[in-house]
């Protein structure tokens, strides 16, 4: 009985172990996506059919909370500054996705 109760918490130790480590795995998917200028979705060169550029992608807030939590921070604080980056330009301007994946590139590479 001893046994079979150490081998319960076992398996459920481990099953959120791997629930934990494919949310971490698929956040950092979808930031290597966004670094190489591609769709979270359907990891399409941008623009493609769900995104017209970069800024599209981080103005949604693409990650949710658990996979945001789970990036490093320094990952999380090069996606807030570039946010901020982005969000004080005014609506009219178009975003050039290539410049603005180089600059996300190049603090990514400050890491």
């Amino acid at each position: 009985m001893k046994t079979s109760l150490n081998s319960d918490k076992l398996i459920q130790q481990f099953e959120i172990s791997w629930h934990d480590n494919a949310l971490k795995n698929l956040a950092l998917m979808k930031y290597d996506c966004m670094l190489s200028g591609r769709c979270p979705v359907c990891t399409m060169v941008l623009p493609c059919s769900h995104f017209a550029n970069l800024e599209k992608i981080i103005e949604q807030g693409w990650f949710t909370q658990q996979e945001w939590d789970s990036l490093p921070q320094k990952m999380r604080t090069i996606m807030v500054n570039l946010k901020k980056e982005l969000s004080g330009k005014e609506n009219c301007e178009i975003i050039d996705s290539k410049r603005d994946l180089s600059r996300l590139q190049g603090m990514n590479q400050a890491l």
